[in-house]
């Protein structure tokens, strides 16, 4: 296993201060091998919120897929100063600022192949304006679906299903669910 990040972000939600602290030497001690975010190769972001995207910035060298409807919105919405109850401006400005290397998925890419047996799922919008999530392919231990923040209450499955988020689905700039 694999694990890969500068810095752990906590962030306050009632206050929004953010406190880092490096990892590597607690991954060590969990056995984990721990690579700089230079090593990486392929970044898949589920969704740009402050608890997500905070770090994307140190990615220079990856391939970063984020749904194109998240993007466009989320830097939309900062350019213009509005709508940014869940993102920090300083991140945005941060990852803009470093010119990933960005591949945004189009909202008809249901599945996009990132290598043979990783697959970028687009879900579209819900929790935020586009949700994405990735499904593994394991010879030996079958597949998984990874998703961020899909089913995080108990009022998201019972007893009706309801779709999780900061205030349910998410309304384009343009008026759109």
């Amino acid at each position: 296993m694999s694990f890969s990040t500068p810095a752990a972000i906590r962030t306050s939600p009632s206050t929004g201060r953010r406190k880092s602290r490096t990892c590597p030497q607690y991954a060590l001690g969990q056995g984990l091998n721990v690579h700089v975010p230079e090593d990486i190769k392929y970044v898949i972001i589920s969704h740009l919120h402050v608890d997500h995207a905070g770090c994307l910035k140190f990615f220079r060298n990856a391939r970063v897929f984020v749904n194109d409807a998240e993007f466009t919105t989320t830097v939309r919405q900062y350019a213009l100063g509005q709508g940014l109850n869940v993102h920090v401006p300083e991140d945005i400005r941060g990852f803009i600022e470093a010119k990933l290397n960005w591949r945004l998925v189009a909202e008809n890419e249901v599945e996009v192949e990132v290598v043979p047996g990783v697959t970028v799922v687009n879900f579209g919008s819900g929790h935020s304006w586009g949700m994405m999530g990735m499904k593994v392919e394991l010879a030996n231990s079958g597949n998984f679906l990874m998703v961020a923040d899909a089913i995080y209450m108990r009022d998201n499955v019972e007893p009706e299903i309801s779709v999780p988020g900061i205030s349910g689905r998410h309304e384009q700039p343009d008026g759109r669910a």
